[in-house]
Parts: C-alpha cells; sequence; structure tokens
C-alpha cells in the first residue's frame, strides 16, 4: 500500500517483505500454541476472545482481566496501522477517479486528510450498525477479496506492459502468485459457505465499486 513512499524499493521491498512476514508467521503460531497449551479446546471453539480464556488459565481471574486489558491496548497499534494504510488507497482512488478528486488532496504535511475523515466515517458506520463478528468477518472477505483481484491484476500488467521497467519483480513468477491466489480463492469460499450474510456484505461493496468505476467512465467520456 505504500510501495509508491519507499525509497530503493527494489532493494528494501524483498528483506522487508520476507523479515516482516516471517516474524508475523512465527509470532502467530507461537501464540497459537500458547492458546492450546492452556486451555481445553472445548473452551476455545467458536470463541473471538480466546487471549482471554488462555490467560484466565495461566494467570487467574484478576491476571486474565489485566491481560485482556493489555490485548486491547495492543489491538491499537493495529489500528494505527491501518489509519495510516487506509486513507492512502482512498487518496490513490481519488488521484484516478474524478469523481474522487476531493479525497487526492493533501494537507501541508502531505496527509490525505478528506481521505482519512471519509474512513473514519465508514468505521462508524459499521460500529453502528454492525456486530464485531460480522464486522470482522466482512473486512476479512473484503480485504481478501480486494487482494484477490489486486495479484491477479499483476498478471495484466505483464500482460500489457511487459517491457516496462519494474523496480520491484515478484520472486518465482507466476508460480508464487498462482499459489497465492488458489490459497485467497479457498479462504474465499470458505467464507461464503460459513458466513454468508458478511461475504454478501463483501461482494455488494465489490458491485458498487464497479458502479462507480462505469459512472467515472461515463463522466470522463462526457468530459472530452
Amino acid at each position: 500500500y505504500i510501495a509508491g513512499d519507499i525509497e530503493r524499493p527494489s532493494y528494501v521491498l524483498p528483506r522487508a517483505l520476507v523479515v516482516s512476514t516471517s516474524v508475523v508467521m512465527i509470532l502467530y503460531l507461537l501464540l497459537n500454541l500458547v492458546f492450546l497449551l492452556t486451555a481445553p479446546v472445548n473452551e476455545l471453539k467458536g470463541q473471538v476472545e480466546v487471549g482471554a480464556i488462555s490467560a484466565q488459565y495461566i494467570f487467574g481471574a484478576v491476571g486474565g482481566r489485566i491481560i485482556s486489558l493489555i490485548i486491547s491496548f495492543l489491538l491499537l497499534s493495529s489500528v494505527s496501522s491501518m489509519v495510516f494504510i487506509g486513507p492512502r488507497v482512498t487518496q490513490a482512488m481519488g488521484e484516478d477517479i474524478r469523481l474522487f478528486r476531493v479525497f487526492a488532496r493533501k494537507s501541508s504535511t502531505g496527509v490525505p486528510l478528506y481521505a482519512l475523515w471519509f474512513q473514519y466515517l465508514i468505521c462508524l458506520l459499521l460500529i453502528i450498525t454492525s456486530s464485531f463478528e460480522r464486522v470482522l468477518t466482512y473486512a476479512g472477505f473484503t480485504l481478501a477479496l480486494f487482494t484477490f483481484l489486486a495479484v491477479m491484476g499483476l498478471f495484466v500488467h505483464r500482460y500489457r506492459y511487459p517491457a516496462v521497467e519494474r523496480p520491484y519483480k515478484t520472486p518465482g513468477y507466476p508460480f508464487v502468485p498462482l499459489l497465492f491466489l488458489a490459497l485467497v480463492l479457498w479462504t474465499l469460499v470458505y467464507l461464503i459457505r460459513e458466513r454468508p450474510q458478511a461475504s454478501l456484505m463483501g461482494l455488494c461493496t465489490l458491485v458498487a465499486g464497479v458502479v462507480v468505476y462505469g459512472l467515472n467512465h461515463i463522466f470522463a467520456k462526457t468530459k472530452k
């Protein structure tokens, strides 16, 4: 999402992707191992607060509440990263789509303020109208869906512009992207089967994007 702001992407991106992905994967595996070793599987099954349940078994009732509070603060780091990334996606849309040109505007310090406020409004709408589980499923499905489309765009770009200079090239192309697409597709199918309502909301988001893209195309032709 922020590759356009990175200096020397051909050097930095591969190392950042490999190191960060490896570290996060190891941490997730270790964390899930702790959950499985400290709490009965039957109590964890189907629960969202698996961290709190595991903490109660390790530290007791009071300690579990303290750990739950710490986990809540740690989640703010995820929120801050999405606050940094999300508006820049909307900003890029504003640069490409005439109807969203207002979101491309930046403050004197380079912050896309209009895109940032737009994201805040969407977040408030989701919090007010949906449960935590549904928002989580909707966000996960939508992110997976658009990630799937973005990686498909890699093949389109390679086909349409074979001679263009690329500061960063995907290792193992085309096998690595194809493997990624297969895994994401499996995830999408699973979510559609298990959480059809939240998945339908994600599909509606995609349809809305297609409609807006079509309207922008018509608007651009009219201007010409």
